[in-house]
């Protein structure tokens, strides 16, 4: 590659083979992914050197909180304090905590990690101390008990329903009569277990018409629901401040478009950044030396300001390829930033008018037609038949041409092999389902002379229809299973890589009925052949 440049008075020769290495790795990846030999080209560089002030926002929100817990609870570094001196403490922690967030080396970190335009995040969530208090609905843990009112006992239940006197309940021996008379000499006799009575005392409460309370187990007192039995409370009091990190970018020179790779460096995190201002094409940040503004404690909401410079260079390159004149943009940020005009298109047109000349060209000769560009031919091999596959690869060869050839004729490439490999797979699809075909035919006739039909057959009720059905869709199952997978043996052996064919709806239906056809003509022929 040949390059000729003109030197900017602000720009130094340091400057220039940094730019001319930039230039020379991304032609050469553009060469080699188009089957080049080479791009000669002659440059006029015009670099300039763009002074962008950044103003970093940190937007801190604080609270405080607390948690009430049942009995004891503990958190790690957080004291228990006199609910006179938790105020006075907590405050004075997170103000400390407050001030290391709005620190000048908490927020350059902040920026150098990337975190930039990002959603508000939790930054700090800590007890910082716990107080005890007193459960005021209970008594040392303990409550009367809502079933029995405190007595510890309540009303029996067996007895409480009864028209005897209280603590009675029906004789079980003669079921309330008092007795009955003798079969055969008619005469009246009392009941053995009542003498007459028609009651007895009732066995659950003894007769005392109470019981002890299920609840409380006769204590009259149960836990209290609010301390869970302890009689008192554990509170923590805890500090969270949330983070809403933005910036502000001013530059008098820097162009628009500039502009917003800038600001994607800037919000990966400065890489890359030189450690000196002068004498490099490398951006520069004077992230390490920023100025900051913090001003005492705020409750609620508060901002604090990072401020710094950045130095980085940008520039349009004029140059001459194949005897025209052209130019390019270049920005050294991160990585080098290049938009190239389509001066490449040729290269891919001119084969795009060979495969137009040819109809109905299958995959293998549609790759070898596009061989003399291997990052397309191994583009094309790699996307298959798949939409994901293409969309993934486009962005990739996008990044790699970086605007030498116009997306649209890569997308008309791509789109026209997928075609191709569209139209084989519907036509070996269909000449493997009716070798399949074949094959379920071969396999009934096994079936039937194996007896299996007839074994199903003689099967009881539902189990017939259960094994019929299953039969059915078994067959149906494998069917589409061995011509989805011939299909891609032949593909791959076509493209020379991994296909990605799958049936579709006719597919599928067609090898449904051809499961039902086996087992439903299996047996119809058992019970109208026997």
């Amino acid at each position: 590659m040949g390059n000729r440049m003109n030197q900017s008075a602000v720009i130094s020769d340091p400057v220039l083979k940094m730019f001319d290495a930039d230039v020379s790795q991304v032609l050469g990846d553009i060469s080699a992914w188009l089957g080049l030999d080479g791009i000669s080209m002659q440059m006029q560089p015009n670099l300039v050197r763009h002074k962008v002030t950044v103003a970093c926002e940190h937007s801190f929100t604080n609270e405080f909180y607390n948690t009430l817990h049942q009995g004891k609870a503990e958190f790690h570094g957080a004291p228990a304090l006199k609910q006179g001196y938790v105020a006075d403490h907590v405050k004075s922690e997170a103000d400390k905590r407050f001030k290391a967030l709005v620190s000048v080396d908490n927020m350059r970190r902040e920026v150098l990690d990337g975190k930039l335009w990002e959603p508000s995040r939790v930054v700090c969530d800590e007890i910082l101390a716990t107080s005890y208090e007193d459960c005021t609905s209970c008594h040392n843990g303990s409550v009367t008990c809502g079933g029995c009112s405190g007595d510890g006992t309540q009303i029996c239940n067996n007895c409480r329903f009864t028209s005897h006197p209280a603590g009675y309940v029906t004789c079980w021996g003669c079921h309330g009569t008092g007795g009955g008379r003798d079969a055969g000499t008619q005469a009246w006799y009392n009941c053995s277990v009542c003498n007459g009575w028609k009651r007895k005392r009732c066995g659950t409460c003894n007769g005392s018409t109470k019981v002890r309370c299920g609840g409380c187990g006769g204590n009259g007192t149960v836990h209290c629901g609010s301390c869970g039995g302890h009689a008192y409370f554990t509170r923590a009091h805890g500090f969270r401040v949330s983070l809403e990190l933005k910036a502000h970018c001013q530059s008098d020179t820097m162009p628009e478009m500039d502009a917003k790779y800038f600001a994607v460096w800037l919000k990966e995190g400065l890489p890359n950044r030189a450690s000196h201002e002068a004498g490099t094409i490398m951006p520069y940040a004077e992230i390490d030396k920023p100025s900051s503004r913090y001003e005492g404690w705020k409750d609620g909401v508060y901002t604090a300001l990072l401020g710094f410079n950045c130095n980085v260079t940008t520039g349009i390159v004029k140059a001459t390829y194949a005897g025209e004149q052209t130019e390019f943009l270049y920005g050294r940020f991160g990585t080098p930033a290049f938009g190239f005009p389509n001066f490449l298109d040729h290269v891919v047109d001119d084969v795009l008018k060979v495969v137009v000349e040819k109809e109905d060209m299958p995959p293998s000769e549609y790759l070898a037609t596009f061989s003399r560009i291997p990052g397309l031919a191994a583009g094309m091999r790699v996307s298959g038949s798949s939409k994901d596959g293409k969309s993934k690869f486009m962005d990739e060869a996008l990044g790699v041409l970086r605007g030498s050839v116009h997306s649209e004729l890569i997308d008309i490439a791509v789109d026209g092999y997928l075609a191709s490999v569209g139209v084989m797979e519907r036509d070996v699809s269909g000449r493997v389902g009716r070798d399949v075909s074949l094959a379920v035919a071969a396999a009934w006739i096994a079936s039937w002379f194996g007896g299996l039909f007839e074994y199903i057959h003689g099967l009881n009720g539902d189990y017939r229809l259960l094994a019929t059905v299953g039969l059915a869709l078994g067959v149906a199952g494998l069917s589409a299973r061995l011509v989805r997978f011939m299909t891609r043996r032949r593909i791959s052996a076509e493209t020379g890589a991994s296909a990605k064919y799958g049936l579709r709806g006719r597919g599928k239906i067609l090898c449904f009925l051809g499961g039902v056809a086996f087992a439903f003509a299996g047996m119809l022929s058992v019970t109208y052949g026997g």
